[in-house]
């Protein structure tokens, strides 16, 4: 997704200098070529921001993808495959219009694999068009069976109708009036050739109008369970194995308008992570006609709550005491994490407002269990070298707005020499002599090294790496964090940040982007969705920034801590995720814990030869030691570019690269 325009100019007109460069640059450019000159520049260099057409936004980029970078890889060769396994496309059907209808089907009969089955149910259709249509297609191709059904039993009952048809080893799923790409089922059988263990394959996506012009591709992650219990971006192109349909008795009703959703949930009890397979590309084309959820996710809201209802009974069975409310966003979704010592209704309370949804399901939580365990203590860590006020405004923060009570702070004072900071450190220490320890770090600036002793001087059982410039903003930052914190399968976790003018600071990082990392969404707009909404829920990142990072100390140990020889100021965050993810832990960000980043106001900027040569020296060394990681970013996208932060697609130079 690309910034839109008026995020663009938002941001020339909060930096006034910024502002009057591009006034004097629009200028010249009238002087010499005119007003068309200005026109004709303006369409070159941002023509790949998204335009309107209707109700719909077009990315002016995906056309040039297309040509330019999808049609790269177009060899199929079923006889090169080992294994020719037969797969069944279910598609359910109820008064379909004949023209999307036959188009759905026909995109089926142009596939280039040909160990296929479409098994279709209608479901009591009234229309004679839908029931010619389908007597026609069972009459031309044998592979195409039909049930008609009876009664109207809905989506769930149909597809489930459409299952006993089903004779292939692999299931996968079409709607109605979508279509299906010329190679995708090649794509799938290729995945099962290339992965023996696969037992669930999915692809990339986009979405088609009336006239079938392609729109809006989503270009997803590899498996990313957070994001997964967040949303289901999973979708479109879903097989599984037909095994384990059977086992999880195909569709389950009660859940109908996420019924998708929920049969992976459920399948995903006897699917392991790395039995999991994405193929990064488009093979499913999402009709989005007036009415669909492919057009507004709000013309169906129920879809919402049918997805709480089948995430909620996945982590009943999975993960008992899991509590899951509704997301900030429709067809979106918050998993509550039980803290020890806390009361499951606390963690719900601040997001009562969200919805009526929301405000029910804490009113139902009948009783609270007992929970005589202690709270997890939690060490934060600060290191800060004079720059009084801003560590005041940090030191305060979290002071006044940490709704959860066991932490302490360890600052490690870094050769101040500035005296408000030495009066300030002697004061928060007297003041608050329990929770408060200052530790002396008298070398020059190392940020690996003083965190790393800072942490043996920890109390907790979890530690917070928290940047002199960060200010909290919202109260439950830190039980935000904690419940992830305290899941065994879960390594380091970060927060939301923003810069001082309310843009993205910081929401995961990308491994890649500028030859090693960057921070997603950076300078979108605090209340921007993000990329298919990836901004406003929680999800899993290779690594988060340090600036604002919790994990176990065990982990923290278990890895080596940051590395304090190579990567003394820059990289060591990356460099320390990446050895967490590693060791099997995932690395998560919440947009649920936010604050203020006024990023690097203490040690300043990479601004003289010395911290130029010390910064590429860090490159090289993350270069050569991560070479095979940073190109392959299991939660982004090799369809996305590595040239910006943007999550926009890769123009046709870095294709051809």
């Amino acid at each position: 997704m690309i910034v839109e325009r008026k995020y663009f100019f938002l941001n020339y007109c909060k930096d006034r200098k910024k502002f009057f460069k591009f006034l004097e640059k629009i200028f010249s450019i009238y002087k010499i070529d005119g007003f068309k000159g200005i026109v004709t520049r303006f369409k070159k260099k941002y023509a790949k921001l998204k335009v309107k057409k209707g109700n719909i936004k077009f990315d002016a980029n995906y056309k040039e993808w297309i040509n330019h970078c999808e049609k790269i890889s177009c060899f199929y060769d079923v006889s090169l495959l080992r294994k020719k396994p037969l797969i069944s496309i279910i598609m359910p059907v109820y008064n379909s219009e004949p023209i999307f209808l036959k188009k759905a089907i026909d995109s089926v009969l142009e596939q280039t694999y040909p160990y296929w089955e479409l098994c279709i149910a209608d479901d009591a259709s009234s229309s004679k068009e839908t029931l010619k249509v389908l007597k026609e297609y069972e009459k031309k191709d044998k592979r195409i069976k039909v049930i008609y059904r009876k009664q109207n039993g809905h989506i769930c009952a149909a597809s489930n109708s459409a299952l006993n048809l089903a004779k292939g080893e692999w299931v996968t799923f079409l709607d109605h009036d979508d279509m299906l790409s010329s190679n995708a089922l090649y794509e799938i059988a290729k995945a099962i050739n290339s992965n023996d263990k696969a037992k669930l394959i999915y692809s990339d996506e986009d979405k088609i109008d009336e006239n079938d012009s392609r729109f809006e591709p989503y270009f997803k992650s590899n498996w990313n369970p957070d994001l997964f219990f967040s949303q289901n971006y999973i979708n479109h192109l879903t097989a599984l194995k037909k095994e384990i349909i059977d086992k999880i008795k195909g569709f389950k009703k009660g859940v109908e308008g996420s019924q998708d959703y929920d049969l992976i949930l459920r399948s995903l009890q006897y699917i392991n992570d790395n039995e999991i397979i994405h193929i990064p590309k488009i093979l499913y084309h999402w009709r989005s006609i007036k009415g669909s959820t492919a057009l507004d996710p709000n013309e169906k809201s129920y879809t919402t709550e049918a997805g709480i209802k089948a995430l909620q009974d996945y982590f009943n069975i999975m993960h008992p005491g899991v509590v899951v409310i509704e997301g900030l966003l429709p067809n979106t979704y918050k998993p509550i994490y039980p803290i020890p010592g806390i009361d499951i209704k606390e963690q719900i309370k601040p997001y009562i407002e969200i919805s009526k949804k929301n405000r029910e399901i804490y009113n139902n939580i009948q009783y609270s269990e007992s929970n005589i365990q202690n709270t997890p203590l939690v060490s934060l860590i600060i290191s800060t070298r004079d720059k009084y006020e801003v560590l005041k405004k940090c030191i305060e923060s979290i002071l006044n707005k940490t709704n959860y009570s066991n932490y302490e702070i360890i600052i490690v004072n870094n050769q101040s020499t500035d005296t408000s900071t030495i009066k300030y450190l002697k004061h928060i220490k007297e003041k608050h002599d329990k929770i408060i320890t200052i530790i002396e770090y008298d070398k020059p600036f190392n940020f690996s090294a003083i965190n790393n002793l800072a942490v043996k001087h920890t109390k907790g059982e979890i530690i917070g790496l928290i940047n002199n410039d960060i200010e909290f903003i919202t109260e439950n930052w830190l039980i935000e964090m904690v419940q992830h914190v305290v899941r065994t399968e879960i390594g380091a976790v970060g927060a939301k940040l923003y810069y001082g003018n309310d843009t993205i600071q910081h929401a995961g990082v990308v491994l890649g982007i500028g030859g090693v990392a960057g921070h997603s969404h950076k300078y979108f707009s605090k209340n921007h969705p993000g990329y298919f909404s990836r901004l406003k829920i929680i999800q899993n990142y290779s690594a988060v920034t340090a600036a604002c990072l919790l994990l176990r100390k065990s982990v923290y140990f278990e890895v080596g801590g940051l590395n304090d020889t190579h990567l003394k100021v820059a990289f060591n965050d990356v460099d320390l995720c990446l050895k967490i993810q590693q060791k099997g832990y995932r690395n998560l960000w919440t947009p649920y814990a936010e604050a203020y980043h006024y990023e690097s106001l203490s040690r300043g900027k990479e601004d003289n030869p010395e911290k130029k040569k010390r910064f590429m020296g860090e490159v090289i060394f993350m270069k050569k030691k991560w070479k095979n990681t940073l190109y392959n970013d299991s939660y982004y996208n090799p369809n996305l570019t590595l040239i910006r932060e943007d999550f926009s697609i890769k123009d046709k130079n870095e294709c051809l690269r």
